[in-house]
């Protein structure tokens, strides 16, 4: 990194539109954008590149393959070294929370985004402009900035400001993310029915999966010099008083929070792959900002504000197999789920494909399996012939009767595509 010498990166990052089905390309690659939000955190400004290679390797083990700057948040050199060398693409934000500066600055958007194209225009792990968070600088300057960025840097694609503005009959998308200011749109924070979310032109998630649990009081030991706990000890042992609780309860009920919000990163990234209207997401986010928030301090994050996996959580390991380039996914109700020996059964099979290689000849096969003693109750293969790389699409429907068990059975319905 601190030679005299530079190896340029070269990439070139576009959307195709074929009758409203957006596809986006990386070298002409098909590319799913699968995001994490990279927050505020006074543990982030003392990184320096060992630190930035660190966070930024989680994020690609949780198959992560981007990272949004939220308001300003953008690092430095050492943080786009990182992301150009692991291979992670980089949407760098302005300091601005819509049209207010988010520090003690004077309002010169044009300057910012200039700054912004002078100072990381080499990095070619930087792919999107956007002018700031929840927003609008209004039609007029969000037109001027996206043509003046297009004039001197027409190879990245730029966003007004991030919001979840999807509904093309929505008024809001009218002042935010229109035509001519934006090249996609954000979509909802939270699941959404398949096929609800549909909008003119692209959409990637905005804040995704924004969900929140309390801040873990055993971390206290671990903020130290300028960043002061927030939340500690005997902060949650006065609380859990008030309800005749002790110090054991709290750390029962802090791992099942964490293991809800595990279920719900499970849940939503497995919604927004199963909608073919869906271009990508920003997940809400990698690494716990610990805030205020009413009476009680958040925790968005899939990993603490230190980067440790939470207890109960989801590792990066166990994240990386629900985000990951190919979804085998079932497209049918909870309720479908539960069946008595004689019921007709059935399973619509989708897939979404963005690995690298295209699939020929390919077949579900399935079985339904006995979840104690691992024994096969019933079981089948459905040619589907040629998979192409692209988004999710519905490959077959396993239909079946339900087999006879002399007992009630928790079962599996696994699933193989190849």
């Amino acid at each position: 990194r601190h030679d005299l010498f530079y190896l340029a990166g070269v990439r070139e990052f576009t959307f195709q539109d074929t009758m409203s089905d957006f596809k986006m390309f990386i070298n002409g690659h098909r590319f799913l954008p699968k995001g994490g939000n990279w927050g505020f955190s006074e543990f982030n400004l003392r990184y320096g590149a060992e630190e930035y290679d660190t966070a930024v390797a989680l994020h690609k083990e949780m198959n992560l393959n981007m990272i949004r700057n939220w308001v300003g948040q953008t690092g430095d050199e050492e943080f786009f070294d990182a992301c150009d060398e692991l291979g992670l693409m980089v949407q760098p934000e302005l300091p601005y929370y819509t049209d207010q500066p988010t520090e003690k600055f004077p309002f010169d958007p044009v300057r910012d985004v200039t700054e912004l194209y002078l100072h990381y225009r080499r990095h070619p792990s930087f792919a999107i402009y956007s002018h700031g968070n929840e927003g609008t600088f209004g039609p007029a300057l969000a037109e001027h900035l996206y043509d003046y960025l297009k004039k001197i840097d027409p190879d990245r694609l730029v966003l007004d400001q991030d919001n979840p503005t999807f509904s093309k009959g929505n008024p809001y998308c009218k002042r935010h993310n229109a035509p001519g200011t934006s090249d996609f749109v954000g979509g909802p924070i939270r699941e959404w029915p398949r096929g609800t979310c549909t909008s003119s032109y692209p959409i990637v998630c905005h804040e995704y999966l924004n969900r929140s649990v309390k801040a873990n009081a055993a971390l206290e030991d671990k903020y130290v010099g300028i960043w002061q706990v927030p939340y500690t000890r005997k902060m949650r042992r006065d609380w859990l008083a008030k309800f005749g609780l002790t110090d054991a309860w709290g750390d029962r009920l802090q791992i099942a929070q964490h293991r809800l919000q595990a279920f719900w990163q499970k849940s939503g990234i497995e919604s927004a792959r199963l909608d073919p209207w869906c271009n990508g997401y920003y997940h809400w986010s990698a690494q716990d900002a610990t805030t205020p928030q009413g009476d009680c301090f958040t925790a968005q994050g899939v990993f603490d504000p230190f980067w440790g996996v939470k207890p109960g959580g989801n590792s990066p390991a166990s994240f990386a197999v629900f985000n990951s380039a190919d979804c085998v996914l079932c497209d049918e109700p909870p309720e479908s789920r539960i069946v008595v020996s004689g019921d007709a059964c059935r399973q619509k099979i989708c897939f979404a494909h963005y690995s690298d290689v295209e699939l020929a000849d390919a077949a579900v096969a399935w079985t339904i399996r006995d979840k104690k003693t691992g024994a096969s109750l019933a079981h089948g293969q459905i040619p589907v012939g040629a998979i192409p790389i692209g988004g999710v699409r519905e490959l077959a429907v396993v239909a079946l009767t339900a087999p006879e068990v002399a007992t009630p059975v928790a079962a599996s319905f696994d699933v193989r595509v190849g």
